[in-house]
């Protein structure tokens, strides 16, 4: 389980999701108000201007430029957060090594166009001459512009993984918090099962524990796991993962 945070705060104008429902990968979950940080790109944007003025120097190509690094870069995490579980769970055998294969292209690309759009922003970096690309106001107006980019890009949350999400009531109108857990990411890559027991039913049971695991849904069939986590009450949760 994975709890979704955001990166930074506003208010939400959109649940696009509803408990327990699965997600794809890379869809929306929630959109927080994008117009603070629009503004804060648009004002960005201006002070690379003119700080390009202040020199003599055009800063227009600069300013696309660096908006499509920001973009693969984002892209490219996102793709690897995906690679992540997708290998791992490739290199136990639970999904076939063609989804591997293609796991590992989709890194490939990401990274690709992330050195693409590196080698942009370099060439319209060194088009605005050695006086521009030099200046300590236009490298800070670009350090400024690249933070405004990446802060707006940031308002849009989506899903790490094929899943679930839980665990929330959110309703537009909720102000998020950077930092503060909105709601919780089930990954619905690893197989797993909830079960509740009595106390003297369970013995010594304990996390990482191996077991067989029968289900009414598929008589005869017996399913390997582990207990995965435990919680205590009047009955015992218990967390199975199927290996």
């Amino acid at each position: 389980m994975i709890p979704i945070t955001p990166l930074v705060s506003g208010r939400l104008v959109e649940v696009a999701v509803e408990p327990n429902e699965i997600v794809e990968p890379g869809s929306v979950v929630v959109k927080i108000d994008p117009a603070d940080y629009e503004l804060a790109e648009q004002e960005a944007n201006q002070g690379l201007v003119k700080a390009g003025k202040n020199v003599g120097v055009q800063t227009a190509s600069v300013s696309s430029a660096q908006a499509k690094l920001t973009n693969a870069l984002a892209n490219q995490a996102h793709v690897k957060t995906q690679a992540i579980r997708i290998l791992a769970m490739a290199k136990k055998g639970i999904v076939l090594q063609a989804e591997a294969d293609k796991t590992r292209a989709s890194l490939t690309n990401a990274k690709a166009q992330v050195e693409n759009a590196e080698a942009g922003l370099q060439q319209a970096r060194k088009q605005l001459g050695s006086t521009g690309n030099e200046n300590s106001e236009v490298k800070s107006a670009l350090l400024k512009l690249q933070k405004a980019q990446m802060d707006l890009e940031r308002t849009v949350i989506r899903a790490p993984a094929l899943g679930g999400v839980t665990n929330f009531r959110l309703d537009e109108g909720f102000y998020a918090h950077a930092g503060q857990p909105l709601l919780t990411f089930v990954s619905g890559e690893d197989d797993w099962i909830d079960a509740y027991f009595r106390k003297n039913s369970i013995g010594n049971m304990k996390v990482g524990d191996r077991g067989e695991i029968a289900l009414d849904y598929a008589p005869g069939r017996v399913f390997k796991g582990k207990v995965a986590s435990m919680d205590w009450g009047w009955l015992l949760y218990v967390h199975w993962h199927l290996v």
